[in-house]
């Protein structure tokens, strides 16, 4: 997350890279759920945000064309970026509008 919070970093690891690689692009709008938070390793941290989301094959993510959120989705839990820092290894999943990076 940049300080902004506008931004966030988001990794995938083995067959699900395939599954996001083609779908995320660069500051795009996107919805996405059952993602998980946890703190970015320092090493591949090059951004310098303090969280990552791991997607995984039950992430879901939905491209949004404007940056307002659809009515239709509100029956799921968004957290801000800034409130991320209490979902850090947790298994709680969450959904929240945000810009890939």
């Amino acid at each position: 997350m940049d300080e902004m919070e506008q931004k966030v970093t988001a990794t995938t690891y083995g067959s699900d890279i395939n599954t996001f690689g083609s779908k995320l692009e660069l500051y795009k709008t996107y919805i996405i759920s059952n993602a998980c938070v946890t703190q970015q390793q320092s090493k591949y941290n090059i951004y310098n945000y303090p969280f990552q989301w791991t997607l995984k094959y039950y992430t879901r993510v939905r491209f949004q064309k404007y940056n307002t959120i659809d009515p239709s989705i509100l029956n799921y839990r968004f957290a801000s970026l800034r409130g991320l820092s209490c979902y850090i290894d947790k298994r709680i999943l969450i959904g929240k509008q945000a810009l890939s990076k």
